[in-house]
């Protein structure tokens, strides 16, 4: 039996506990009692999510060891790095553990401990910034689901937690299970740490500037269009000096940028969901060519179209 403790704490995010709690807790009822699962905290009794829901922890000393260790995220955990005795903890018990995960914001406390030097990791995608100020030691790949280096394995927000321990599962008992449980769930068994953890659509839709947010909808919605910044800066009415330098200040990148991620996305979109052939897509996604749109996903992606349909595709 594998005992599993996740480190908790006041202000906790729900879905980083209850989701990974879950899989695991499904994996047992596939074959009985793979897992022992422990919440813990600094000094036991109850917590509290920033949601409001109230769970009973054990304190942190009364499981030792752990199989794999797991620290989930939440608002709490900048409270959380703070305290020397759930620090000491944490550092104790991942020189012991087969694994050690943090989800979501958690990986602020592995890396409070030391434990993430030297490391690639990866994180929720709001703390990102606040992650590499604060961590400039730790490799951040903002973009990922989830990453593994070595027994340490980091995922990105809230129901990311879920795909990773299922990758867990698959790694303990096989993949015919992981994917049962992932049907039991309604989950996307395939999403992989090497998928985006989040989409040019998500990170627009929220542009504080509705003429660029519309703009940006645009876009996404006719990647096969002229999308050249005379065409873009005409549709916004605007020069198109002042249109490059606005839409970079507003969106983060150049046009140029946003338009090949959003082409690339799409692209993304058709390998995972259809059986086209690639010049299809090159045409539908607004690529010259497939040998184009080939070389600019291998660069992005670090894998060609037709690996990441194997890994991906339907």
């Amino acid at each position: 039996m594998k005992k599993v403790g996740f480190i908790c704490f006041d202000n906790f995010q729900s879905l980083d506990l209850v989701g990974p709690m879950e899989v695991f807790a499904q994996a047992n009822s596939h074959k009985a009692q793979q897992y022992k699962l422990h919440i813990l905290s600094v000094d036991g009794g109850t917590v509290r999510a920033s949601s409001g829901l109230e769970v009973q922890t054990q304190r942190l000393k009364s499981i030792n060891p752990l199989d794999t260790l797991i620290v989930i995220g939440g608002n709490g955990i900048y409270t959380a790095i703070e305290n020397k005795r759930l620090i000491q903890y944490v550092t104790k018990q991942a020189a012991k553990a087969r694994r050690v995960v943090s989800i979501c914001s958690g990986t602020f406390l592995l890396a409070e401990a030391g434990l993430l030097n030297g490391k690639k990791v990866t994180t929720h995608w709001k703390v990102c910034d606040k992650f590499s100020r604060r961590y400039p030691e730790v490799e951040l790949d903002p973009d990922a689901i989830f990453v593994r280096d070595g027994k340490i394995t980091t995922s990105a927000g809230i129901t990311a937690g879920m795909d990773l321990c299922l990758s867990l599962v698959e790694e303990d008992m096989d993949r015919d299970t992981a994917m049962s449980i992932a049907r039991m769930l309604v989950i996307y068994y395939r999403r992989a740490g090497g998928q985006t953890q989040f989409s040019e659509t998500l990170k627009t839709q929220t542009l504080g500037d509705k003429k660029f947010a519309d703009l940006c909808s645009f876009i996404q919605e006719n990647p096969d269009s002229d999308l050249s910044v005379p065409a873009l800066a005409e549709h916004t009415a605007m020069s198109e000096r002042n249109f490059s330098r606005c839409f970079t200040l507003e969106v983060g990148i150049s046009p140029g940028k946003y338009i090949e991620k959003t082409r690339l996305e799409s692209a993304k979109y058709y390998l995972e969901n259809t059986h086209k052939n690639l010049d299809e897509i090159s045409q539908r996604c607004g690529f010259s060519s497939s040998e184009i749109l080939r070389r600019l996903f291998k660069r992005r992606h670090g894998i060609a179209p037709s690996e990441y349909r194997k890994r991906f595709g339907k």
